[in-house]
Formats: structure tokens, sequence, C-alpha cells
């Protein structure tokens, strides 16, 4: 007990002369702190814009002797004067920085709070040979199957195969680089790990030892994971999980099962039907729409709030109301209202459920009224609006839909969107079916 009391004594007192404090004792309360850290993740150095102006900002993340993590961001001068002094996999003395609570939708989970670098804040290169401790809760890959899309996992893998590196598009017009890796581990199963940004651009091998912390799981083509902003991503670790990878699979030969099933099936011709299945499975290679005829009970409509806005009756933009005159931002005048509707349903079939949007055109063809005619019908009840909605659904429809890949947040979503909708004409469709059905037992 006493060479414990001296050890925690000792431990104290090395606190003491260094300053540096554990990331779990930062707190609001206390401004006069000191950190160590190593740089884990360095985002690009990119363009802000909102009402307020333009800007520049960067991010990082850290990581201390611990294994405890936290977000940093500097904004503007600071996000300039930084962003080339602040390196990947270098440790600093950080001090002045402002702190705030956590955005857990972005940042760590279990981070109680995020750092904003200024122009006060203190920024020092330490170097030393000490290596930060990681915490990881491994997951086995064949335990994914059960973990719902959305979730973050730690996982340990052996890499099978590398992907060529290519540029996406992002909504703003910029790129980044994307890159797929297939990696196994001792439950004989493999998934698709996607890598954006610097970790794309990074030198792989065959046969690697990678670790992954805060992986995202994603559904889209069977299960697969994605490296967000907020993952921790180490080459070949020094751990006992890696070396006893290693030993495994050099005395076993046994081929894994993929359970990231990504389909080449492309849309069909213009009259043929597909399952709403296809939709989730298409290839997310391919940067361009894909076109889907399907035959779907729309299960469930939105109206809440309603499925309509008010629009400009010249441009058909949004327009707001402005003591009690509408006005046009990109007319510049005031204006006359036509509402529009902006629709969010489910459409289901014998294969599967998938959400889907809907803009004016169609709409007033599920509908059979335009928005207008809703919004009076209803007095803009929205009760009534619920009510008059809810009489369309489990109602049969073709649908014709635009399916399109894009990125958001460092993650390829599946965008899908109705273009043109009919009800099911049963003698017609019928009959379409008939001749399919002849076609396929080659009956003349």
């Amino acid at each position: 007990n006493q060479n414990n009391q001296n050890n925690q004594n000792n431990q104290n007192n090395q606190n003491n002369i260094d300053g540096f404090i554990p990331l779990t004792a930062l707190n609001p309360y206390n401004n006069k702190w000191q950190i160590k850290v190593t740089v884990t993740n360095k985002s690009e150095l990119r363009t802000w814009s909102n009402a307020k102006g333009t800007g520049k900002l960067f991010s990082v993340d850290l990581i201390d002797s611990n294994g405890d993590q936290i977000r940093a961001t500097a904004f503007n001068a600071a996000a300039e004067k930084y962003y080339s002094e602040i390196q990947l996999n270098s440790t600093y003395a950080i001090s002045k920085a402002n702190l705030k609570q956590s955005n857990k939708q972005y940042g760590f989970k279990n981070a109680e709070y995020e750092l904003t670098f200024d122009d006060n804040t203190q920024i020092e290169l330490i170097n030393d040979d000490e290596t930060p401790k990681y915490n990881f809760n491994f997951v086995k890959i064949a335990d994914i199957q059960t973990i719902a899309a959305d979730e973050t996992i730690d996982v340990l893998g052996k890499i099978t195969t590398i992907s060529d590196k290519i540029d996406t598009k992002t909504k703003n017009g910029t790129t980044i680089a994307r890159r797929n890796i297939t990696i196994t581990d001792e439950s004989v199963t493999s998934i698709q790990v996607t890598l954006w940004g610097a970790r794309a651009d990074a030198e792989y091998s065959p046969n690697e030892i990678i670790a992954i912390k805060n992986a995202k799981v994603s559904d889209y083509a069977g299960k697969s994971l994605s490296t967000t902003a907020s993952v921790l991503l180490i080459q070949n670790p020094n751990i006992p999980e890696t070396f006893a990878l290693q030993a495994f699979y050099e005395s076993n030969n046994t081929v894994p099962n993929s359970i990231s099933v990504v389909q080449s099936r492309l849309s069909s011709p213009k009259d043929t039907f597909n399952d709403i299945l296809l939709i989730s499975q298409q290839s997310i290679q391919s940067d361009k729409p894909t076109y889907f005829t399907v035959r779907a009970v729309i299960t469930m409509l939105k109206s809440n709030p309603p499925p309509f806005y008010a629009a400009c009756s010249a441009c058909g933009k949004k327009v707001t109301e402005i003591a009690n005159t509408i006005f046009c931002e990109a007319c510049k005048k005031n204006t006359e209202v036509k509402h529009k509707y902006l629709l969010q349903l489910i459409a289901s079939d014998y294969t599967g459920a998938q959400w889907l949007s809907c803009f004016n055109e169609a709409s007033e063809k599920i509908f059979e009224r335009t928005a207008d005619d809703l919004k009076m019908e209803s007095n803009n009840d929205s009760s009534k609006i619920e009510q008059i909605v809810n009489t369309f659904t489990f109602k049969n429809f073709v649908l014709k839909i635009r399916s399109k890949h894009e990125l958001y947040q460092e993650e390829m979503k599946n965008k899908c969107q109705i273009i043109d909708a009919r009800k099911v004409e049963w003698i017609k469709d019928g009959n379409e079916l008939a001749k399919e059905i002849d076609k396929m037992l080659q009956i003349d």
C-alpha cells in the first residue's frame, strides 16, 4: 500500500512538473490548463459560406496518452495560421483554446467537449517518442451483420483487396478522393471499407493489418463500413490483437465469406419493371443516376409538416411572408403565391421498402389535385390535410424513380426521387404481365 501511495505521489508530481492535464479533466470552469495530444486526423482547409459571410475552417482529431479523444476546429485567421503548422501524427502542447459542449452528431460520442482555436491559442510542437494509448473495443466482422446502419464500431482486419483511387465530386463542386478496401478477420468474414480524402491517398498493402476506430456501419449493398471524419485509422498497430490476427492467417487459408454485396446491375429497359430491393443494392461506384420503374404500394405519406410550400408564381422559388406581403428573394420583388408539393413517402413491394422524395408534378399525379387545391380543400387545417393525404396510402402506383448516390458528410447516401407516377391500370398492366410470362415460357 505504501508503495502504491508513493507511486501515485510520484505520478502526481510528474503531472505537476509537465503541467499537462488529461482530456477527461477539461471543464468550462477552469481555463488555466495545458494538454499534451497527438494529431490522429486532419481535415482539408475548407471554405464556408452563410448569410453572415464567408470564411475558412479546418478541424483536427486529438488523442492524449490515456487514449481519450477530442476534436478541435480553427476558423478564419486561426485556420490559416495553424493549418500549415499542425501536422498529422505530431504531438503538441496546447493551451488557451476555447472549450464548448461537444456536438455528438459530428464529434466523438464519448467526448463531453470540443475545442476551438483562435488567435490567442498556444500550440507548441513536442518532440518525444511517447505513443498514445489507443482504447479499442473491436467487433468481429461477422457480428456486423446484426449492427444497425449509422452505428459506429471499432474493427481490426487484414487487407485482402485494394481498389484504385477515384475522385468523387461533392455538392459544392469540389472533389474528394475515394478508395475501397476489403478486410477480413478471425471470424473468416470480409467487409468493404470506403476510405475518403487523405485516408484514400495513403499507401496500403495486401495482408497489412489495420485498426479502425469509430467506423460507420452502412447497409447499402449489404453491410459495409465508411471512414467518416471522426475515424481513427492505424496501419499495423502495435497491439496484441494484431499479432493474434497475423498468426491466425499464417495457419489458416480459409476463403472469407463477404457480407458486402455490391450489385453491378443497372436499370432495366424503359418498360421493364424492377423490384424495390434493387434500388438499395445498386452499385455506388458510378456517379451517374440510375432509373427504375416499380409497381409499389405507398405505405406511408408524411403530412406533418404539410407536404407543400409557398412558391413564387413567376420563378417557382420558395418565398417568405414579410409584413403581410410575399417577397421573392430570387426575383427581388413582391409576388403572388403558388403552392408546390414537396413530399416524402415510403413505397413498398414484396422485396422491401424505400424512402422516396417527390416534387410537384409527380405529387399532383399521386394526389390528383394541385397543392393550392389541397390547401384550399383542407382550409390549411393540419388534421384535415392529414386525413386527405392518408386516403392515398395503401394504393398501388407505377413509379418512375431516379436514384443517385451523393456524398454527404464523407459518406455516400442514396438519394431517390419520384420523377413520374400513375395509378396501376389493372387490365392494361395485367395484359403486359401476361405477355412477359408468355415470352418467358416461349408461348406463341
